[in-house]
């Protein structure tokens, strides 16, 4: 049965009251401007952990949940077609079956150029839960409506989350950024192997910074669903600039 009578509430950083609205208010507010729609709380016995992930593109740190959510938030951090991040970013409230009910949502991104997304982040194992089923569906109908995209997103491939937790720490721009990527670019505007590019370019503890910052800002790139190794193929990213 469809849900009806869809209301938001959200809340601004700046605000120390809940607003509630429509959800389209939601494809024009400054996302920054999105406070927690509720609180993330950690507590003895909880079976996942949040924490705070910074995410180098806003310049500031996020709140995520649980580990799923951090890796979403590392992911999306690497996207080069996502720009902004809320998390937590509103309370859906909506009636079904003559029942009142709420869900908040995990994420609303930013894509310019497209539409803005709403996701919900929860294992695959979890995905098919009778109470998600009911509030992913609600979402999508009211997202649908309002002119927004829905998703539900679940933990990729392995290697895929290791190769990205491992760049993840290069997202910040390192030490001898603007010595060695010069280099790094020249010798690898043809594909080359990772071992022989990081040997190449100069000493390992130096350049090995620079070059994982590079395939992370995508000047260079190489798969990430194969384990990352010095047999790993590097090449012009999608943001290669030659020497510059």
């Amino acid at each position: 049965m469809s849900a009806t009578n869809f209301r938001v509430r959200y809340r601004l950083t700046d605000a120390p009251i809940t607003f509630e609205g429509e959800l389209t208010d939601l494809s024009r507010i400054d996302v920054q401007a999105l406070d927690l729609a509720r609180p993330i709380k950690n507590y003895r016995g909880q079976t996942h952990v949040g924490g705070w992930y910074y995410f180098v593109k806003a310049k500031r740190h996020l709140r995520f949940e649980s580990g799923l959510e951090r890796l979403r938030l590392m992911l999306l951090d690497y996207d080069p077609d996502i720009t902004l991040v809320a998390p937590q970013p509103f309370q859906l409230l909506f009636h079904q079956e003559g029942r009142a009910l709420s869900h908040v949502p995990d994420l609303l991104i930013v894509r310019p150029g497209r539409v803005r997304l709403v996701e919900d982040v929860k294992p695959l194992k979890f995905v098919d839960r009778p109470a998600n089923v009911l509030a992913f569906a609600a979402t999508r109908q009211a997202c649908e409506r309002a002119g927004l995209e829905y998703s539900v997103w679940s933990e990729p491939p392995a290697v895929v989350a290791h190769n990205i937790r491992y760049l993840a720490g290069y997202r910040r721009v390192p030490q001898h950024l603007d010595e060695y990527a010069p280099v790094l670019l020249d010798l690898a505007r043809d594909t080359i192997l990772l071992g022989t590019l990081a040997s190449l370019a100069g000493p390992n503890h130096w350049v090995r910074p620079v070059l994982y910052h590079l395939v992370w800002t995508h000047r260079l790139t190489l798969d990430l669903t194969r384990p990352l190794s010095n047999r790993s193929e590097v090449s012009p990213g999608s943001r290669y600039r030659g020497k510059t």
